[in-house]
């Protein structure tokens, strides 16, 4: 299974023990939203800042923050919420 869809077996296997960070297919906010949602508490997003670096050069990791976090905040008034703790849980399975 991709870390997404195995992410919510460990959220209740871990069962609030330690923090869950979730790495690997983060792209865009409805992304970072969608692993939050299931049970995640960090995104980590690496691929997404090395891109960003080789377009843009230095620059490119802040553009690639901002990007991201507009993203983010667009699917949010999308889904109705305006904080992180108002994230609807339909996405689980």
């Amino acid at each position: 299974p991709t870390s997404i869809e195995a992410l919510p077996d460990i959220v209740r296997l871990v069962k609030g023990r330690t923090a869950i960070i979730l790495d690997s297919g983060i792209r865009s906010g409805l992304d970072i939203l969608r692993a939050l949602s299931l049970g995640a508490e960090f995104v980590l997003l690496g691929r997404a800042f090395i891109y960003g670096v080789a377009a843009l050069g230095d620059y490119g990791g802040d553009h690639t923050t901002e990007l991201l976090k507009l993203d983010l905040k667009n699917n949010m008034v999308q889904l109705g919420i305006e904080r992180l703790d108002q994230l609807p849980t339909f996405f689980k399975k």
